[in-house]
């Protein structure tokens, strides 16, 4: 319930900064999003994980059957570090991790590139891993990424957001957040998905779910 408490209060801190007719339209956008059926055409419990190459921090490649390293684990796709509802769930989500007695294995992904990722500059010793699918390889195969209407990309230029710049494409994609506890194959076991980008799953809820099913 906390978490949930101080999501609202970023949410309303950060539409306070936005004019309300452009909060109108943005929440106009989301009801359409919502309209596409999105959540019902992704991955589901029982889907198997295509393995996909994902981008370290540091530049260097990987898989994410490599990420997974047989081992029930965590995945949380999220829009990139300039997100605020982002950063404030996964920076929850490495409060959680940290107190721990067990570790827990996790995994972040969004198509921000490693170079742009403020999440790993302001925090180097995070408890999950952090990598980039480029162009949304891996989201679009699960059915999760949309493209950005151009009134919308004019929005987050105004605000600083360029997507074209911290992708390095020029698709205008992004994922819907969306949460996923897999087995030590890859196999999903729970997901959490939210069209509503300033909704989240509490962590709390995801770590209890892991431990239910270890």
């Amino acid at each position: 319930m906390a978490f949930l408490k101080s999501l609202q209060t970023v949410k309303e801190e950060t539409e306070k900064k936005i004019p309300k007719i452009l909060n109108r339209y943005m929440y106009f956008q989301i009801e359409q999003l919502k309209r596409t059926q999105l959540v019902n055409q992704s991955i589901r419990v029982g889907n198997k994980f295509p393995d996909s190459e994902l981008t370290l921090h540091d530049g260097s490649k990987t898989t994410l059957f490599n990420l997974i390293d047989d081992k029930p684990t965590i995945l949380s796709f999220y829009r990139g570090s300039w997100c605020p509802y982002c950063n404030f769930t996964l920076m929850h989500f490495d409060d959680l991790l940290k107190l721990q007695s067990r570790p827990i294995n996790m995994v972040a992904i969004s198509p921000e590139k490693p170079t742009e990722n403020e999440l790993i500059s302001s925090n180097p010793e995070l408890q999950f891993k952090v990598t980039t699918d480029e162009g949304n390889q891996l989201s679009k195969s699960l059915g999760l990424t949309f493209k950005l209407p151009l009134m919308l990309r004019i929005i987050y230029r105004l605000g600083g957001i360029q997507l074209s710049h911290s992708q390095g494409n020029r698709e205008h994609e992004l994922p819907v957040p969306a949460t996923y506890l897999v087995d030590s194959k890859g196999v999903v076991i729970k997901r959490w998905i939210e069209v509503d980008y300033k909704k989240r799953v509490s962590p709390e809820k995801v770590i209890n779910a892991y431990f239910n099913y270890k």
